[in-house]
């Protein structure tokens, strides 16, 4: 799950919770994240989903999108408390990989030894 604190000149407008595997963000309503300036793209950048990891990804946008102060030129994978810098809006990212990334070694349960046996052929 992730949640993302939309910020704007210090103020925190709302907390965007989900689960969904693919999050629009720009100047039209119709994105899941809506940030209201004309100097946003109508889709500036999305987040989504990519084997267990979210990802940041700048939708050609036409002043960029920055996380933690870099400028964005590729697909770039999100940490929990990262910040996403677009215009004057800022959005901290806080995400609850808790049991949902099968990739995590600790998501597996430990074998058990049933004790010493020997292999026939």
């Amino acid at each position: 799950m992730i949640s993302i604190t939309v910020i704007c000149s210090g103020r925190t407008l709302y907390n965007f919770v989900s689960e969904k595997t693919i999050i629009s963000i720009g100047r039209m309503e119709s994105n899941d994240i809506c940030l209201e300036n004309i100097g946003i793209s109508k889709l500036h950048a999305r987040i989504f989903e990519l084997d267990g990891m979210y990802m940041l990804e700048d939708c050609h946008s036409t002043n960029g999108t920055y996380l933690n102060d870099e400028l964005v030129h590729k697909n770039t994978p999100l940490e929990d408390g990262d910040i996403i810098g677009i215009m004057r809006y800022y959005l901290k990212i806080s995400i609850n990989y808790e049991d949902e990334n099968p990739k995590n070694p600790e998501n597996y349960e430990k074998t058990m030894s049933i004790g010493e046996k020997k292999r026939t052929r």
